[in-house]
């Protein structure tokens, strides 16, 4: 049971919670048939003294399920990976910090961490940034909240925003604080009114388009514009291009193809790129193609392939 008084921001978990779970909210015309049917099997309940009797997310990733038998598969599929990387050196690196930041969490390096996390290394050997460099990240789609967590220890100068459904994330607004308890937390309202100073500042994707005072140098998208519709993917695109760096770099890992339970057929191919657009990494994801399960044979291939970038957005297009 967690206790959210204990946490640094308490305030951000009421105000997510009393919006997006305890207020008959219905999902807004831009929600996917994902999210629609995915939504509905996320169970969380807050208490009047500030516990959450319920904390369980569905359908954006395992970082909660630690079943010992789990972590075991988990780590085989890790290191099953591993051996075939080019880039074992700094990943070494990086699962040492997110070691560090899941056992906060009473949690273990699943493999959706590890796919993450390779992402980031992907992303470090194109950055041009010092560790202790101050800039703004923008993720897409965190989940659990892993890769905020893990950019935010190696760049501790970093200040991240994720944005998210609303009901997923209060689950990055309680963990990020759980892991960060002496950073700065704020949350984005309707009514913002002006640059803040902050750490984290969780955006739910309801209200992100009121979010235009900061420049993003970094952008991470893994695993989640698949389950969006095209009307919501173009949003983000050009949220992304008014309001990015010029020498940013946006991390677009996602399925191929995906028909979505609605019957939209997502086509990664088919995002709003432009022809300005520079890729500096552009293939199928070669960390991004099994995983494991407790069902024989314990190793499962995903419903097609995936395919990720590494972009310098062209701006103002």
């Amino acid at each position: 049971m967690i206790d959210i008084n204990k946490l640094p921001s308490p305030s951000i978990i009421t105000t997510l919670y009393d919006r997006f779970y305890a207020a008959d909210t219905q999902p807004g015309p831009a929600t996917s048939s994902h999210w629609v049917q995915m939504g509905s099997q996320i169970d969380v309940t807050l208490d009047g003294e500030g516990r959450l009797d319920s904390f369980k997310g569905f359908g954006f990733g395992d970082l909660q399920y630690t079943h010992p038998v789990m972590r075991v598969l988990n780590s085989l599929c890790n290191f099953s990976y591993y051996v075939r990387l080019p880039f074992k050196k700094d990943l070494r690196l990086l699962l040492r910090k997110a070691r560090s930041n899941v056992k906060r969490l009473n949690s273990h390096i699943t493999y959706d961490c590890f796919r993450q996390t390779c992402g980031l290394c992907v992303v470090r050997r194109h950055l041009k940034a010092a560790d202790d460099e101050c800039f703004n990240v923008l993720i897409i789609g965190d989940g659990y909240g892993f890769l905020s967590s893990l950019i935010k220890s190696v760049y501790p100068n970093a200040r991240i925003t994720p944005i998210d459904l609303g009901k997923i994330l209060l689950f990055q607004a309680i963990d990020l604080q759980r892991i960060y308890p002496d950073r700065e937390h704020t949350l984005l309202q309707e009514n913002h009114a002006g640059p803040v100073e902050f750490d984290f500042r969780y955006v739910p994707a309801e209200v992100y388009s009121s979010l235009c005072d900061v420049k993003y140098k970094l952008i991470f998208n893994v695993c989640s514009m698949q389950e969006m519709n095209y009307e919501s993917i173009r949003g983000y695109f050009n949220f992304i291009r008014a309001n990015a760096t010029e020498d940013n770099l946006f991390y677009c890992c996602n399925r191929e193809r995906k028909e979505l339970p609605g019957g939209e057929v997502i086509e990664f191919l088919n995002y709003p790129w432009a022809g300005e657009d520079r890729y500096l990494v552009d293939e199928y994801c070669p960390f991004v193609k099994y995983a494991a399960s407790v069902k024989w044979p314990f190793f499962h291939r995903f419903d097609g392939p995936f395919m990720h970038r590494l972009t310098n957005l062209a701006t103002g297009v």
